[in-house]
């Protein structure tokens, strides 16, 4: 009786310890295919992650191409209304007078390299000279740049600007010189009754050189208008 008992124990063990390494198998089992799985989904998250990234990086290279086209759309849309100015200026513009040559034939010739003109200009002391690319007339004897009668240097809006601001009752001036169009303002000032001229050179759809004369005591609007007249272009 007690053998019998012993050997049913004995397979009763055998039937656990089989059926424990059974479970333990299958849990075994169960793991890997979890981290399996958990792989899986990290892979799956770092693929989304890339994919995000990469739709981002083109969405904002579309946007940077557009907003480059819109840029480009916009400066050929001002150049366009630029262009369409100046044909409309080309049109109303006048030839502009000049002296009768007898009356000019000891005026002398300057020459700037720099701005790649020429200039004639009534006899007399004045003293021109250039500071870089600016040409500046003066009275003889003067101790200060803004005693200067006639001034010319590259075009610079913001000039244009200021020295508009420092002529009263302007009349507007468009005309041709030298296959050119010279566009800007003569006016006077009150406290010095001078005559003053604004002018910008313009050369197709670009703004070249900006001129500012003055008349002064020896010096006539006239004679202004002549020098301007002289104006002579290298290219």
């Amino acid at each position: 009786m007690f053998q019998r008992s012993v050997v049913i124990m004995f397979w009763m063990l055998l039937g656990a310890l089989a059926a424990g390494g059974g479970v333990g198998y299958f849990l075994w089992m169960s793991n890997n295919e979890r981290a399996g799985l958990n792989q899986q989904i990290v892979q799956a998250n770092a693929e989304a992650e890339r994919a995000a990234r990469s739709a981002q990086a083109v969405a904002d290279e579309a946007n940077q191409k557009l907003v480059a086209a819109s840029t480009t759309l916009e400066q050929n849309q001002t150049y366009i209304q630029q262009l369409q100015t100046i044909l409309q200026s080309f049109h109303q513009a006048n030839t502009l007078p000049g002296i009768d040559p007898s009356a000019m034939r000891f005026w002398k010739t300057y020459v700037s390299v720099p701005l790649g003109l020429s200039v004639r200009l009534p006899p007399g002391d004045d003293v021109c000279q250039e500071q870089g690319a600016t040409l500046s007339c003066l009275p003889r004897g003067a101790t200060s740049s803004s005693q200067a009668w006639l001034v010319v240097q590259p075009y610079d809006a913001q000039q244009e600007q200021l020295l508009d601001q420092r002529v009263q009752r302007m009349q507007p001036m468009n005309d041709f010189i030298q296959g050119r169009l010279l566009i800007g303002q003569r006016g006077w000032t009150d406290q010095q009754k001078q005559t003053e001229y604004v002018l910008r050179l313009q050369d197709a759809a670009s703004s070249t050189q900006l001129l500012w004369l003055r008349t002064q005591s020896g010096l006539t609007d006239r004679q202004l208008q002549g020098v301007i007249s002289t104006l002579s272009f290298s290219s």
